[in-house]
């Protein structure tokens, strides 16, 4: 944490930089047989340029989307909100200042964000 305090503050920005991971957003170009694949099968799997494979389906009523959430996602991604949840907890103990009240923040935005999977599956369904 020392490494992310300046005259005394705490510094959100150079923390971000070194601790989370770029969002990266892609243009999803389909072939012309690839099209033909996802419209008569309703599902195609392409690989993205760093390997990793997606899944795209379509139905008349959907369009072409990602697939959908999974109970498998939703407990992986509270799982490690969690852990997250329990560092903040111990290091707001020995906190202080501004230091204390960031930490403080953070765990006030993760309590929220960690429910965020169960939300959008109730509200869109599991696939």
């Amino acid at each position: 944490m020392d490494n992310y305090v300046e005259k005394g503050k705490f510094n959100s920005k150079k923390w971000i930089a070194n601790n989370t991971t770029p969002i990266n957003e892609h243009t999803i170009t389909f072939t012309s047989d690839e099209m033909k694949v996802l419209h008569n099968t309703g599902e195609l799997v392409k690989t993205d340029p760093e390997g990793k494979e997606h899944t795209y389906m379509y139905s008349e009523s959907k369009g072409v989307n990602e697939a959908g959430m999974d109970k498998g996602f939703e407990k992986e991604f509270e799982s490690s909100c969690n852990a997250f949840i329990n560092h903040i907890k111990e290091e707001i103990k020995t906190a202080k200042g501004s230091d204390k009240s960031t930490l403080q923040k953070m765990l006030k935005n993760l309590l929220t964000v960690k429910g965020y999977p169960k939300l959008m599956a109730k509200i869109v369904g599991y696939e």
